[in-house]
């Protein structure tokens, strides 16, 4: 009975087809058209679709560096609507780093990072990459619920310096723009403001966009570095993260803008 068993499985596993077989038959999802592959990633989360192009180079290439596949899945997940990718080669380049970008942002601003000293503001090169987003970014909850500590400059709000350095603008392209003068005298604008003075000075969204890029290329490296030493800090999950290079699920709705924290905007 037992030998018959065997004999059975064998005949059924060497009934099954394999290699260039299974490619004629379609037994495989490798043997998928591309647009097929690409209409099935839409149901998937960016960290399975990275996932399923490590398999195999047909999936590397026909799902990993998809434009289209990752272009929209930064509007989906980062609400950034891309209309070009250069310098970099691949709207996936662009999605992993703002994914890593993401979770500094939320390293940076934790209360434990904050309490200890050693954060608590948010660096030049990381403000290179919020320059992509159209809106201001928002204070995580922990700041709302100790707002009397903290300075009360909205988070909408950026300094000048900050302002100049990301933007490529001067002070007299604020010519007759609202400012706010904090108790120290530093001289902030609004974050629609910034975003309609560089609209006067360069063009619109699209030179934004490539202004921004552009300037993150430079700070890419220093970015990939810094994502791997905080979060080997925070522990071996988040190690297991960076070392996979699986940011994507973070909310949205990481922050808030009901108040301001003066060290977000220091300038280094």
């Amino acid at each position: 009975m037992a030998s018959s068993f065997r004999r059975k499985v064998s005949t059924s596993e060497e009934a099954l087809p394999f290699g260039e077989e299974a490619e004629e038959n379609n037994c495989y999802i490798t043997s998928l058209s591309n647009e097929i592959l690409l209409y099935v990633s839409t149901y998937m989360d960016a960290r399975s679709v990275i996932r399923l192009s490590k398999t195999c180079r047909r999936l590397r290439d026909g799902v990993r560096f998809s434009d289209p596949l990752w272009k929209e899945r930064l509007r989906r997940d980062f609400e950034l609507d891309l209309r070009i990718k250069r310098p970099f080669k691949s709207f996936y380049d662009i999605y992993r780093l703002v994914s890593m970008s993401r979770t500094l942002t939320k390293i940076y601003l934790s209360e434990r990072f904050y309490s200890s000293g050693k954060y608590g503001y948010l660096p030049g090169w990381l403000w290179t990459w919020i320059t992509l987003n159209t809106s201001a970014p928002e204070l995580p909850s922990w700041i709302r619920n100790h707002r009397e500590k903290f300075l009360r400059i909205k988070v909408s709000e950026l300094p000048l310096g900050r302002i100049q350095r990301a933007w490529n603008l001067a002070a007299g392209d604020f010519s007759g723009v609202r400012e706010v003068r904090n108790e120290r005298g530093t001289i902030y604008y609004s974050w629609s403001d910034v975003h309609k003075v560089f609209f006067a000075k360069y063009g619109g969204l699209p030179e934004l966009t490539a202004h921004s890029l552009k300037r993150c290329s430079r700070a890419k490296r220093h970015l990939e570095r810094s994502f791997t030493e905080l979060t080997t800090e925070e522990g071996p999950s988040q190690n297991q993260a960076a070392q996979a290079l699986i940011t994507f699920s973070l909310p949205n709705n990481l922050f808030t803008t009901t108040c301001g924290l003066s060290h977000l905007f220091r300038s280094i």
